[in-house]
């Protein structure tokens, strides 16, 4: 019977699975500014991708960002039909009624393919209607009506916090 998964080098074909990994992996050697004393350049590594994948995994629980919210009509409404950012990219107008103020430039430069996330949730973020079927699709939850809100905070959060990591480890040579 063939195995579903590659057979690994040194495997007797028993097993489906390739040999384990058994730490003997070859590393650059040490130089200047290079892996140092017992791998510390490799420990600083481990622990920005640690903060990567916590970030990125539990967007949803990280502290949202410090956003003001300007209420500029009443009553206040969170409701989101359609954002957009300001010129000048630092503010966001959720709706006639709330802009959120204080955007850092950082946000900008995590990117999603060719837009940043916080332009990726502008995007995807909004009441559409879909001409054929007249399907509305409506993001907002009656249930939490921040919902939208916490979320830019939260990706605004990760997006800063992320550039922060990638320009530590930028700056590491290896």
């Amino acid at each position: 019977e063939a195995s579903p998964l590659p057979v690994g080098e040194g495997n007797d074909g028993g097993s489906p699975l390739p040999p384990p990994i058994d730490g003997n992996l070859p590393l650059p050697p040490p130089g200047e500014g290079g892996w140092g004393d017992e791998g510390a350049v490799f420990r600083l590594l481990v622990r920005a991708g640690e903060r990567l994948a916590d970030l990125h995994v539990n967007y949803e629980t990280v502290e949202p960002w410090p956003l003001e919210a300007v209420c500029t009509a009443t009553p206040l409404s969170y409701r989101v039909e359609k954002m957009r950012l300001s010129k000048d990219r630092t503010e966001l107008v959720v709706n006639d009624t709330l802009t959120l103020r204080g955007i850092p430039p950082e946000v900008f430069e995590y990117r999603l393919g060719n837009r940043s996330a916080l332009e990726w949730v502008i995007d995807q973020y909004q009441v559409t209607t879909d001409k054929r079927s007249g399907i509305t699709s409506d993001p907002n939850r009656p249930e939490d009506e921040e919902y939208i809100v916490n979320l830019v905070k939260r990706v605004v959060r990760v997006s800063v916090e992320t550039v922060k990591v990638v320009r530590e480890i930028a700056g590491v040579e290896l």
